[in-house]
């Protein structure tokens, strides 16, 4: 009996919320300005192009600063305990090397490197936007992780900037492994 009131109100309180207020005609409204998004969609090729040409100066000069925020959820896989050895930052399942750790693997790898992304959704408001896709990620030519990713976006003197960086990860081999 019990349970069922607790549900009750439950239900009664959503109810209440939902019908509170009617949502303002201006929300949702972005200015999505095409010359805009062209732009957010160079530092997209740009940021793809870093990789493949292990061109870390190129990456860099995408980001807002040196040190954005640059945080994945990793499957356990992905980052363990030993790998997070040295990481002052390390949170179980969360990789957080930062932006100047990749930086330094694009840089320095030998290997083909390649980031391609799918179902990119970009919102941009004023000086503000947001980028949302799937990616998977490859060394010589094989998908090593994917997951979806997220871009916070500034335009500063006239140039859109990476503030952010978040994405989720999935190991091709922790998939196969299941």
């Amino acid at each position: 009996m019990m349970k069922a009131l607790l549900v009750l109100l439950v239900l009664i309180g959503h109810a209440a919320y939902a019908s509170e207020e009617t949502v303002p005609d201006y929300i949702g409204k972005f200015s999505n300005d095409p010359s805009e998004i062209r732009g957010i969609e160079a530092v997209i090729a740009d940021f793809k192009k870093g990789i493949v040409n292990h061109d870390g100066a190129l990456i860099n000069s995408l980001l807002l600063h040196d040190d954005i925020l640059w945080m994945a959820a990793a499957t356990e896989p992905m980052m363990t305990p030993v790998e997070a050895q040295g990481d002052p930052n390390f949170i179980k399942n969360v990789f957080s090397g930062g932006a100047q750790g990749f930086v330094k693997f694009v840089t320095e790898s030998k290997q083909d490197l390649e980031e391609r992304f799918y179902n990119v959704n970009i919102t941009q408001d004023n000086g503000l936007a947001v980028v949302v896709f799937d990616y998977d990620f490859r060394s010589d030519g094989k998908v090593t992780n994917y997951g979806i990713e997220t871009w916070q976006m500034f335009k500063i003197d006239e140039k859109w900037r990476i503030a952010t960086v978040t994405w989720s990860t999935t190991s091709v081999d922790e998939k196969r492994d299941q």
